[in-house]
């Protein structure tokens, strides 16, 4: 079992592709993305820690993702899934979080990669995991923020439900519902068919 976040991201990267080509979905699959290399950017530029291309860098791919959308449906149920059991388990927990709304999903229209994979571990700041959310949800038409242990989830929720806070009570906030936060061993569930 790998142990740090390098290996698990490169296990994810392995195991995403394979999983996607099952799917029918051939892609490039790629660590360590940066979305906007050979661009001038006089601004923060992230680096994606897993990305499905095709990459569009230069022009939308509105309806390519659309038809690649159609393909991961399985995918995206299967996060939807795992991303509902832990926004209840933590609701539970916090009741000022609010409801989520479970409805159907409604991918980025303006993304730069297929999907965004951000890896999170308790280690890292909040603000950062803040960043993490971010990005998945500006880059990906599929935004997917892994926590690879309890304690990191249960941030990332949290981090999630004051964003869906704000929503609530008219403030300025960041719209990230196309993506789905999950634990380690749900992408492997759902990747490999174990934990």
């Amino acid at each position: 079992m790998p142990s740090s976040s390098k290996e698990i991201e490169t296990r994810f990267e392995t195991t995403l592709r394979t999983y996607l080509q099952t799917k029918g979905v051939a892609e490039s699959v790629t660590r360590s993305w940066h979305p906007f290399k050979g661009q001038y950017a006089p601004f923060y530029t992230p680096i994606t820690d897993i990305a499905v291309g095709p990459y569009a860098t230069r022009e939308r791919l509105i309806s390519r993702y659309d038809d690649l959308e159609t393909s991961a449906q399985e995918l995206i149920g299967q996060l939807k899934t795992g991303f509902r059991e832990n926004w209840n388990r933590y609701r539970e927990r916090y009741p000022g979080i609010v409801a989520f709304p479970f409805t159907d999903f409604v991918g980025n229209r303006n993304a730069r990669c297929f999907i965004a994979v951000e890896v999170e571990s308790k280690s890292t700041p909040r603000k950062h995991k803040l960043g993490s959310i971010v990005n998945a949800a500006a880059l990906g038409r599929i935004g997917i923020v892994v926590g690879l242990d309890d304690d990191t989830v249960r941030a990332l929720i949290r981090i999630l439900g004051y964003l869906k806070f704000l929503a609530s009570v008219d403030k300025p906030t960041f719209n990230a519902n196309n993506t789905f936060i999950i634990s380690k061993a749900q992408m492997l569930r759902i990747l490999e068919g174990t934990d």
